[in-house]
């Protein structure tokens, strides 16, 4: 099972929700999460202990206000790697991960598939 886990601080965008929506047809045992209002890091620790207690498989957590390329579920997926980023436009000329020398530095948490192992070992 994957738990699809949405943080926000309020509202979900309507493309956000269309673009998750998109990659998770055809997906089996999915399960939607939500929190509402709370701050960043707060709504991602609450969310991603709620998903915890359903023992999924993996995690996929997608901030409310981006938009997110179809088929990037599935890629994430076959990565089949303890944390897969996604690296989508944050700006105009932004991306949401970060290189310096052709090496990866850092990332957000924006569209990232995590498997549970990853938290038990934290």
């Amino acid at each position: 099972m994957t738990a699809i886990c949405i943080p926000s601080r309020g509202l979900i965008h309507s493309r956000t929700m269309q673009d998750i929506l998109a990659n998770a047809l055809g997906e089996d045992e999915l399960s939607f999460y939500f929190s509402h209002g709370n701050p960043i890091p707060l709504c991602h620790n609450l969310i991603i202990q709620e998903a915890l207690k359903d023992k999924p498989d993996y995690i996929w957590l997608c901030e409310d206000d981006n938009q997110y390329p179809h088929g990037i579920l599935k890629e994430l997926l076959e990565a089949n790697a303890d944390i897969a980023v996604a690296d989508y436009p944050v700006r105009q000329i932004h991306h949401s991960v970060t290189y310096r020398v052709g090496q990866f530095q850092y990332a957000g948490l924006g569209c990232v598939l995590i498997k549970p192992e990853v938290f038990e070992k934290l």
